[in-house]
């Protein structure tokens, strides 16, 4: 039910992730580890905000059981967590000369 009401700002955090790693993937040091921390945290906080507004039934006006609570809780936890790790990757991309690893002996 939780789930169900949050599923917008799932997917939106899930698409932010999936842009970060197919950036990462491509050209490391392109975007900004400090971009990529706005943006990751403004999505986190709007889960968060929503989460907020639906345990509170304010939008959902029904009771959610404890169980749903904490489960939802340790789904956040694990996006917080992941979120952190790939900001602080980037910020350690951002020190690394790439153009290095183009040269042809590493071709």
């Amino acid at each position: 039910m939780l789930v169900q009401e949050l599923l917008t700002d799932i997917h939106l955090w899930c698409f932010n992730i999936q842009r970060v790693f197919k950036n990462l993937s491509h050209e490391p040091a392109v975007e900004s580890a400090e971009t990529m921390r706005i943006q990751l945290k403004e999505t986190i906080c709007h889960l968060e905000d929503h989460m907020e507004e639906a345990m509170n039934k304010k939008i959902t006006g029904k009771t959610i059981s404890n169980q749903d609570r904490e489960n939802f809780y340790l789904l956040l936890g694990a996006y917080r967590g992941l979120s952190e790790v790939i900001m602080q990757y980037a910020e350690i991309a951002e020190q690394i000369n790439w153009k290095h690893w183009q040269e042809e002996v590493f071709t």
